[in-house]
């Protein structure tokens, strides 16, 4: 019994100890935080962050939602036995901490470096200011804005115009960091977004306040990629003070800001200003990815405000001046006059290391080529800082930003160099010539000159020192031999680095005053001439620098053709006067044109003269030349007695004949010569006398079919020399002034002709080279640069110049009173044909001069350009990423991942849009695409990477970090008005297109998202519409929403894991039709939220207090069992005592004898 009683004891004690263990395990999963109960015993109330999880959609998928509210210690018990609450956190009051100090910290050195010809000023970062908002209307800050005010205080943050910054704390901490006209931010170029979660009096909402905190660090990540988010300034905290990093109290906080630094954005926080502590600052800056910026004074000395340990940053903070966005009353302990106001406190110290950070992440990212980390500019900004010692206050060493210094200790770039002058493919006639070029850099040493010719005989260098971050040097060469040449200067900064300009330019270094001659000039007494032979030459060393004798061909004998070849001979003078021996041949038969024939050399010994046998046709003429080391020019083309068939055999053979006169002064000129026909558009002198169906003696159709012709002018005077004649053919690129190079000039058609004289300087890029008059090549560049620099005669100007393309002007130019012009002209081409182009100006009195044309064969060996329009830089939540690129021509793409050898295919429309659509599994990706044009040309985009992030339901099967081998379906228009059958698994999907309201093709994609055992789900991609399909049963869907469904998906069958579906593309009537949800539906789920935290208390048990009732109720089972158990075995041994003792009496039982 005693036995008994101990073991039932036992078990009672046993039980009654593991209620005690249970329930005591219950009481410490507390889910409020302790700083929760701290404010509810010290206020009676508390504003707290409740985190809740809830299931949503078909998958039953968790979700979790912050709410804030404000509670009392009965709310809180409630939300402890909340089934859906997982956490509650304390959220405190958040408020705002209230240009020469941008000087200070070394900004305004840093915006004159370069990088990749970038200035360091902020381009391309762009900087989250969360607080009051902004007032960008300020004339500081106009365009500094990538969007409106974003809208987040006590909402989900939203675009919203029409908000203000009704405090201008905000705008005064933009100002700060990218001001830029009467004052300048840190950063000048930088662009801000504003995101609004302060009211006018500098506080956030009282309950929502860090939820509102929460959601604009949110924002700014989400956007990071859409914006060049790199840094977020946050001049606010709360008024109570931490001495260590506060993640544990602020956990919620804590994770956004862990997570902005995952994506490389800086988050900056004001350590806070009220309690002047040198021992503890606010929070959020004690959170420890975030910045904690502390506030000095200008001089460097004088701390003021929050700082301790974990400080990470100092800057100017006191007396700060900068915009003012508020024009009601000065904000609270500033000072304002007129658009600016000075305020003082950590709020102003932050936005300087905020603008600090976008500098150095935009330096390190051009110089590295790719973002840089947080904790990396702030080691950098921290290491080469001014230490400053709080000897007054905490007796800590701080670190005071200096910019400058900051990128000096991490500059790896090599010095930018530019080539100033003279500018490239510069023609001049000095020998004297002067170089400048500019280098910047963070720090230069050096800078050194190189001219040198290609022979290597010519080469001249020029070192000189230099200091700071820009230099732009002049160096004077002096007695520099004719010639080309390319030049550069290399420049050295002090950390060793070197550069080169990106290309050597040209320099072509000529004869000054060989520009003007004749080729058909005066005729003499030999021919039909009235002057002597002496006479002639007088006359031309009068006028020109060069020029040939023109005596009739048939009308020279041997005596006079030596007295010719004597007079030349004589009177050629190299770098003085340049006479060529020469003579006008005139051919017979039907193509009886005159040529001008002249030598480079001392001329052939045999006599000349037309009528010999075998030298009166064109052909024998170039033959002729051939053996005799010359060259000809037709003359006056268009005139009836020779005129021209420029298709004839020998005229148009352009080794030999290369030039062709479009000016002679005596008789008649351009008009008559460049397009007259047989029957319009020439004089009388100059009109064909004969009927002749195939004459085509006009220059402009000899460049019509082919012919490289340069122009030249003559004068053609038979009488006594009258004076200057002014008509001139000028040459260019002449390397030296002998017979031998201008004979070359003039074959390689570098001239031009002009009736008075006219300067012309004429050159062509292709992109690489440089072409002048006259040349003939091919251009891979559909878009060259034709140049132009006219000089007007002595006391004269041009008034206008007109581009000829194909015979045709397509440009025409007016000037007023301009004896110098120079241009451009950019030239495009629609094929492959060649083309001649050429300038025609003309003076302020009518007289023109026109360049020798320019002949360009377009070959299109330039690549496609290609926009990557999707994807992009970002995060993708959903399986489904469409791939897109678009060419500037026809062409076709392909794109790969991760570096695969696979390509995989593309579609397109029109041939110039290729898109595809993937199926791809969490993970992080790398794209490139390869596109090829018509002519074959290939080139490949930049490399884009992105990253999917689905939830597990929703990720298709197949391996991580690849595209999956789900296979996507794409039925055609016909099969989807019959009716599309298909099995399909969980993953695949079928992509088709539906015409919606403006008569459209839009695209959409049903996924299999799970395959049930009566059931299936079923995603519509681009609407983000889920449902479930029974077996047997169908959905009606309503794309389109225009009251008619336009889409039907029955399930028929399942086996296994296949799901047999149809979809059916059709209009009907609505009837109970399901439309995907719309806005309105959403902004509807989000109202019901509100309610979810008051109901989820009364409707729910604490899964822990009810296993305790649960257990209390057994052990009070069991305890009553054993209890009534014990009790009727007592009953059951009183009864059978007297019993036993009778059968055991000796006399029980017994027989007697």
């Amino acid at each position: 019994m005693k036995q008994r009683g101990k073991k039932v004891l036992f078990l009672v004690f046993f039980l009654f100890v593991i209620m005690l263990l249970v329930f005591a395990g219950s009481q410490e999963q507390k889910k409020a935080s302790e700083e929760v109960y701290k404010q509810l015993e010290k206020n009676g109330e508390a504003n707290v962050i409740v985190k809740v999880k809830e299931t949503q959609g078909a998958f039953m998928e968790e979700e979790e939602n912050l709410i804030g509210i404000k509670i009392t210690k009965k709310d809180l018990e409630k939300l402890e036995k909340d089934r859906k609450v997982e956490k509650i956190e304390f959220s405190p009051r958040i408020k705002a901490f209230l240009q020469d100090s941008v000087q200070l910290i070394n900004a305004t050195t840093v915006w004159q470096i370069q990088n990749n010809n970038i200035n360091i000023t902020g381009i391309d970062e762009t900087v989250c200011v969360i607080d009051t908002g902004v007032n960008f209307s300020h004339p500081a800050l106009i365009g500094k804005n990538k969007t409106c005010n974003i809208d987040c205080y006590n909402k989900d943050c939203i675009e919203n115009c029409s908000v203000i910054d009704d405090s201008g704390h905000g705008t005064h901490n933009a100002g700060i960091i990218a001001a830029s006209s009467a004052i300048n931010g840190v950063a000048t170029e930088a662009s801000i977004i504003s995101l609004k979660i302060l009211d006018e009096t500098g506080w956030a909402h009282e309950t929502n306040g860090e939820i509102d905190l929460i959601n604009a660090i949110e924002w700014c990540i989400e956007n990071k990629y859409n914006y060049n988010i790199s840094v977020m300034s946050l001049s606010l905290g709360t008024e109570d003070l931490y001495s260590d990093y506060c993640d544990d109290y602020y956990p919620s906080i804590a994770e956004v800001i862990n997570n902005a630094t995952f994506y490389n954005i800086s988050v900056i926080f004001a350590t806070g200003n009220e309690a002047e502590s040198t021992t503890e600052i606010a929070a959020p800056a004690c959170i420890q990815n975030s910045t904690a910026v502390g506030s000095i004074r200008k001089n460097d000395a004088n701390f003021d405000y929050n700082r301790n340990a974990i400080t990470d940053l100092i800057a100017p903070g006191y007396l700060i001046n900068s915009t003012r966005g508020y024009f009601g009353s000065c904000l609270s302990g500033c000072s304002c006059a007129g658009n600016y106001l000075v305020c003082s406190g950590t709020s102003m110290a932050t936005p300087h290391v905020a603008g600090a950070f976008a500098l150095m992440h935009q330096y390190l990212k051009l110089q590295n080529g790719h973002e840089p980390k947080p904790y990396e500019i702030e080691n950098i900004l921290k290491n080469s800082s001014k230490v400053i010692n709080d000897s007054d206050g905490s007796g800590l060493n701080f670190s005071r930003i200096d910019v400058y210094s900051a990128l000096l200790s991490i500059d790896s770039s090599n010095p930018t160099v530019n080539l100033v002058s003279p500018q490239n493919s510069n023609l001049q006639f000095s020998q004297n010539v002067s170089f400048r070029c500019s280098a910047n850099d963070a720090q230069l040493s050096n800078i050194t000159l190189y001219v040198w010719n290609s022979s290597g005989i010519y080469n001249n260098t020029e070192l000189r020192q230099v200091s700071g971050t820009n230099t732009n040097q002049e160096f004077n060469l002096t007695n520099i031999p004719y010639g080309n040449y390319k030049w550069n200067c290399l420049a050295y900064d002090k950390a060793g680095n070197f550069s080169f300009s990106s290309s050597n330019y040209s320099l072509f270094i000529r004869i000054g005053p060989l520009i003007f001659g004749v080729l058909h000039s005066i005729h003499t007494t030999v021919s039909d001439g009235t002057m002597s032979l002496s006479q002639r030459v007088s006359n031309l060393q009068s006028e020109y620098n060069w020029a040939s004798t023109v005596e009739h061909d048939s009308q020279i004998n041997t005596s006079e053709w030596i007295s010719i070849k004597n007079e030349s001979n004589e009177n050629n003078t190299d770098n003085n006067f340049t006479y060529f021996i020469g003579y006008e041949w005139k051919g017979t038969g039907f193509n009886n044109a005159e040529v001008l024939v002249f030598f480079n050399d001392s001329g052939p010994a045999v006599k000349i003269n037309g009528n010999e046998t075998g030298y009166d046709t064109p052909i024998e003429l170039t033959s002729w030349l051939a053996s005799n080391n010359g060259i000809g020019c037709i003359n006056h083309p268009a005139r009836a007695a020779n005129y021209v068939n420029w298709s004839g055999e020998g005229i148009n053979n352009q080794t030999y004949l290369p030039c062709v006169e479009i000016l002679n002064k005596q008789y008649y000129h351009w008009n008559d010569y460049w397009n007259c026909s047989q029957n319009s558009g020439c004089t009388t002198y100059a009109n064909p006398k004969q009927d002749t169906s195939n004459w085509n003696g006009s220059i402009k159709n000899a460049l019509d079919n082919g012919l490289h012709l340069g122009f030249v002018a003559g004068w053609d005077y038979h009488g006594s020399y009258p004076g200057p004649p002014s008509a001139y053919t000028g040459l260019v690129d002449a390397l030296n002034w002998t017979r031998e190079d201008v004979f070359e000039i003039i074959r390689r058609r570098h001239t031009w002709a002009a009736e008075d004289r006219i300067l012309m300087d004429i050159k062509i890029s292709n992109g690489s080279d440089t072409f002048v008059m006259g040349d003939i090549f091919n251009t891979s560049y559909n878009g060259s640069h034709l140049d132009f620099s006219i000089n007007a005669t002595a006391g004269k100007s041009i008034s206008n110049l007109s581009l000829f393309y194909d015979g045709i002007i397509i440009n025409l130019t007016q000037f007023s009173n301009q004896q110098n012009v120079s241009g451009f002209f950019n030239l495009t081409f629609s094929d492959s044909n060649e083309h001649y182009i050429f300038i025609e100006a003309i003076e302020s009195d009518g007289n023109r001069s026109w360049s020798s044309p320019v002949y360009i064969t377009y070959r299109d060996l330039m690549p496609p350009s290609i926009t990557l329009n999707s994807p992009s830089s970002t995060t993708y939540t959903s399986s489904s990423v469409i791939f897109n690129v678009s060419l500037n021509e026809d062409g076709y793409c392909e794109y790969s991942l991760n570096d695969g050898t696979t390509n995989h295919t593309m579609s397109s429309e029109d041939n110039v849009t290729w898109y595809s659509t993937s199926t791809l599994s969490n993970g992080a990706y790398t794209a490139v695409f390869y596109c090829n044009d018509t002519k074959d040309n290939k080139n490949y985009s930049e490399e884009v990477s992105f990253i999917v992030a689905i939830s597990a339901f929703q990720t298709p099967s197949g391996g991580s970090g690849g595209g999956t081998n789900v296979v996507i379906y794409r039925p055609t228009t016909e099969q989807l008005n019959q009716g599309y059958f298909k099995e399909l698994k969980k993953g695949e999907s079928i992509l088709f297109s539906i015409i919606n309201l403006g008569k459209e093709e839009e695209e959409y994609k049903i996924i299999i998202k799970s395959v049930l055992e009566d059931s299936v789900v079923f995603l519509i991609e681009s609407t983000t519409f889920e449902k479930n399909i029974i077996l047997g049963e169908g959905e009606k869907v309503d794309l389109t929403v225009n009251s008619s469904y336009n889409l039907e998906i029955r399930l028929n069958n399942i086996k296994g894991n296949l799901a047999n579906v149809t979809i059916l593309s059709r209009t009907r009537e609505l009837n109970n039709t399901i439309n995907p949800p719309t806005e309105e539906d959403k902004e509807g789920e989000k109202g019901e939220e509100n309610n979810a935290l008051n109901s989820a208390g009364e409707k729910n048990i604490n899964t822990v207090q009810y296993m305790l009732i649960v257990i209390i109720v057994c052990i009070t089972g069991v305890t009553i069992v054993i209890l009534l158990q014990i009790r009727k075995n007592k009953h059951e041994k009183t009864k059978t005592k007297p019993q036993r003792k009778e059968a055991l009496s000796p006399n029980k039982g017994r027989r007697g004898k």
